[in-house]
């Protein structure tokens, strides 16, 4: 077009942040600019482009294109932080200025709610902690009854006849209480061969403690 030139036009994307650079060809910059601007974009740096240059660069010249477009960049990275602070700036603003509107009935509430929720999560943090610690509790408890029926058993057998032809049933079907101060009571059965070889079945009530949690004492053993 006669007495157009061509101008090499850094613009971004105010909407989406994107860079871009065209060449426009108008009248003079002014013309240039305004025809980005009629894109919705916003111009960051313009400079006039010769035909040789767009055909065939030089090493000059794409060298200055280079630099160019880093220096646009920083100015457009400044421009964007500019942006975000001011953004968040106003959000600050308009979220004091909204807590400065609330009467002091609404603060208190706020602040009553917040307790509230502060001391629930508070009180379900402890419950759970408590179950654990009973729940292990128990689980060391049932692990001490096991431990000390299995050391009846042995009691038991030292006193039959035929220690070798004892029979004990498990753990589960007998009955063992913790009386505390690491005392027990166990109550079950064995089938154990008599003096005359018979088999039968003899229920009795053993009484033991433990020492240092790793050995029993027999205190009473009892046939019925």
């Amino acid at each position: 077009m006669l007495g157009t030139q061509l101008f090499r036009v850094v613009a971004i994307d105010p909407a989406s942040g994107l860079e871009s650079v065209q060449l426009i060809r108008a009248f003079d910059e002014n013309a240039a600019i305004l025809s980005i601007e009629r894109q919705g974009l916003v111009p960051l740096k313009v400079t006039s482009f010769s035909e040789s240059e767009a055909h065939k660069p030089t090493k000059k010249s794409l060298k200055t294109m280079t630099s160019s477009t880093r220096e646009a960049a920083s100015e457009s990275l400044l421009y964007f932080a500019g942006m975000r602070i001011g953004i968040a700036a106003q959000k600050q603003q308009s979220a004091l200025r909204r807590l400065s509107e609330l009467s002091p009935f609404a603060v208190l509430l706020v602040s009553t709610a917040l307790l509230i929720a502060t001391a629930t999560i508070i009180t379900f943090i402890v419950q759970v902690s408590y179950n654990d610690e009973a729940s292990e509790s128990t689980r060391i408890q049932i692990a001490s009854s096991t431990d000390a029926y299995f050391m009846a058993t042995r009691f038991v057998r030292e006193s039959l006849k035929s220690p070798r032809s004892a029979k004990f049933p498990p753990d589960r079907e007998a009955t063992v209480r913790h009386l505390g101060d690491n005392q027990f009571v166990i109550s079950s059965y064995v089938d154990a061969e008599n003096s005359f070889g018979a088999l039968i079945r003899s229920h009795y009530i053993c009484v033991i403690h433990s020492n240092d949690g790793n050995t029993f004492s027999l205190d009473s053993l009892v046939f019925e």
